[in-house]
């Protein structure tokens, strides 16, 4: 026997434009998730820190000296650590207020292209990071990070206003689904670039900063086509979903520091 939603609307089968510009914004973001956050900006921060803490010292051989942050002696391997969880706490405080004001703003999509903005043109100027500029780049992973967590706060806020309640679970996850893809699709490219370059005449340390520069270029070129079309209901019922209850608000709250480690 068929059910009918308890709001009594039924799921759309097919997305709005609205929706499909929601969509692609994980498939920008997802790329700086995989090839920045999660895989590549870690060790090569490392061997910047590395080599600032022990000039001259051979890569193969281990660093015992350490770096001076604000004081506190901090070890070249534990300096990507200790920046991801500053973050992370910074992070907490931070979107809190941004979920806040982002839930009241009529034109939430300007927040959005704000963080998403930031975080892009960050992103991209790691490709700076060489020598021993290990403080650069500890600055442009922090201002990165809290800018994609803010902007996914945002971005899932957004959700409620273009879905009506018992649509979201379709649209939330298409959206997740085409960010997978991304993420995967330019890390793969990546790869390829790690190792291919080598015989071309690409250094490693080029390969991974040309990698860099990818992830954020993919950022703000994929936010820059979409727009802030991702932002206006769908329809009147749409903007009443409670966002400080329903589920994708939750889950969005809790990517978003995801993200920003």
């Amino acid at each position: 026997m068929p059910t009918t939603p308890a709001s009594g609307v039924e799921p759309r089968s097919r997305s709005t434009r609205h929706q499909r510009a929601w969509y692609w914004y994980d498939w920008a973001n997802s790329a700086y998730v995989t090839t920045t956050a999660t895989v590549l900006m870690g060790p090569y921060l490392t061997t910047v820190a590395n080599r600032a803490a022990c000039p001259g010292q051979p890569a193969s051989q281990s660093c015992t000296a350490h770096l001076s942050v604000l004081g506190l002696q901090v070890s070249p391997g534990s300096l990507y650590p200790y920046v991801t969880t500053v973050t992370t706490v910074l992070s907490a405080l931070l979107l809190i207020v941004v979920g806040a004001v982002a839930d009241r703003a009529p034109r939430p999509q300007r927040l959005l292209g704000w963080f998403a903005g930031v975080g892009a043109l960050a992103a991209s100027a790691m490709v700076l990071v060489q020598g021993t500029a290990w403080q650069l780049g500890v600055v442009l992973v922090m201002i990165a990070s809290l800018c994609l967590g803010a902007s996914m706060v945002v971005y899932d806020g957004i959700l409620c206003r273009i879905a009506p309640p018992d649509d979201r679970d379709r649209v939330s996850s298409r959206g997740w689904a085409l960010g997978y893809v991304g993420g995967g699709l330019l890390l793969a490219a990546n790869f390829a670039l790690l190792n291919l370059g080598p015989r071309v005449g690409i250094g490693t340390e080029t390969a991974v900063r040309i990698s860099l520069l990818s992830a954020g270029l993919w950022l703000g070129a994929v936010h820059r086509h979409t727009g802030g079309r991702s932002a206006r209901p769908a329809s009147p019922g749409a903007r009443r979903g409670p966002p400080s209850r329903g589920g994708a608000r939750a889950r969005g709250g809790a990517r978003g520091l995801r993200s920003a480690a």
